[in-house]
């Protein structure tokens, strides 16, 4: 979006590369909290100097949380539920309002995925400890699996075993 067509108070679904046709990362759901002024650098080719010069950027506070790690160039991507970002406009894609169901119940989706994995990886921990060489996934469709290898197949064979005779 353009800066001028920004509204403080809005929220917005953003993107870290909203130029991309294909977006494998789904919005994440925005409110803008103010337009500022930052002072960037801007090297004269000509000059032979650095001038600076103040553009106008969007300060945004994330209302979701995320649902895949991001890079050293992809911080609205990472941010954390309730941080605050300055953005510069063009990645903020659409009015929240504007977005279109399926990508909403896609964001929905990515939401619940990653509560479930904390959930699991938390279980799994109490189970196995925090050395463990085995993880436990959750899938697009929310689907849980378990990789174990190593002592932790007998730890929970044994486990198992142990609740089987109990009953």
């Amino acid at each position: 979006m353009k800066i001028d067509e920004v509204k403080v108070g809005d929220e917005y679904a953003a993107l870290d590369n909203p130029t991309s046709s294909y977006q494998a990362v789904p919005p994440r759901r925005v409110k803008v909290l103010e337009i500022i002024f930052v002072p960037e650098r801007d090297w004269s080719g000509v000059t032979g100097a650095v001038k600076w010069k103040n553009v106008r950027k969007v300060k945004v506070k994330v209302l979701d949380r995320p649902t895949s790690p991001g890079c050293y160039n992809e911080p609205l991507r990472a941010a954390k539920l309730g941080s605050t970002l300055v953005v510069e406009a063009r990645k903020l894609a659409a009015p929240w309002t504007d977005v279109s169901e399926s990508v909403r119940q896609r964001v929905e989706q990515e939401q619940a995925r990653v509560v479930k994995q904390a959930a699991l990886d938390k279980r799994l921990n109490a189970l196995l400890g925090r050395s463990r060489r085995s993880y436990g996934s959750v899938d697009v469709r929310l689907e849980t699996s378990l990789h174990v290898s190593g002592r932790e197949v007998e730890k929970l064979l044994a486990l198992a075993e142990k609740g089987k005779t109990q009953r």
